[in-house]
């Protein structure tokens, strides 16, 4: 009797840390997604931080060239291109990395969706196991390991946002067209270090209140549970 309420628990524990897991990554996906496809957003930083006077890009343009690169990376296009005078503003180098760009909103959006059907999946498993207190310790438990995680990379990207950056894009990339220059390229113009330090401050800032809540609701079902 003792052996199986033994592995009741620690199955009720697994499953409510995966699913602590599977809810954190969820939320991030979605932050990353909904930031990353917000075409005012996107403009509005883009103005701020790479002005017309720096890019040579008319102010007028940013909202449309916006709407069109977002339209792009969610999948409403399968071609990604902006004209001036009849002249593309990107030259090819600069379109097949946004193609690349474009397959990881892909398989962000996929991982999104992926990872909220699995926390569905084990929130109803977590009820037919009928052990409340061993599942919510074990999803405060993954909310912890996965707040260490944002922590991990808060202090990285404090301590030396480059060499965070540059990382990420050697992991999601088998190419190096992320490599630009700005005197020829336009995206790396519109797109400074100031612009994805916004993003990832958004991205970051909204994943910590997210697992802050999701801590909370663990914490309150434990004591719920006593």
């Amino acid at each position: 009797m003792r052996a199986k309420n033994l592995r009741l628990r620690v199955t009720a524990f697994t499953l409510g840390l995966l699913l602590a897991v599977a809810l954190s990554v969820a939320a991030l996906a979605a932050l990353v997604w909904f930031a990353g496809t917000n075409a005012g957003l996107m403009s509005g930083w883009m103005l701020s931080c790479a002005p017309p006077e720096r890019t040579k890009l008319p102010a007028e343009l940013y909202a449309p060239l916006c709407a069109a690169l977002t339209d792009y990376l969610r999948g409403g296009t399968s071609v990604f291109d902006f004209m001036q005078g009849g002249i593309s503003l990107f030259g090819t180098n600069e379109k097949l990395h946004l193609a690349d760009c474009a397959a990881l909103f892909r398989f962000d959006r996929t991982l999104m969706l992926a990872s909220a059907g699995l926390a569905a999946a084990l929130l109803i498993a977590v009820f037919f196991v009928r052990n409340g207190k061993s599942a919510a310790a074990g999803m405060t438990a993954g909310t912890l390991l996965s707040l260490a995680a944002v922590l991990a990379l808060g202090v990285w990207g404090l301590a030396d946002f480059d060499g965070l950056f540059v990382t990420f894009h050697r992991v999601a990339f088998t190419n190096d067209l992320w490599l630009m220059n700005p005197a020829t390229d336009l995206i790396l113009r519109l797109m400074p270090t100031g612009f994805f330090v916004r993003y990832a401050l958004l991205i970051g800032g909204g994943w910590l209140l997210a697992l802050g809540l999701l801590f909370g609701l663990s914490r309150a079902l434990a004591r719920r549970m006593r």
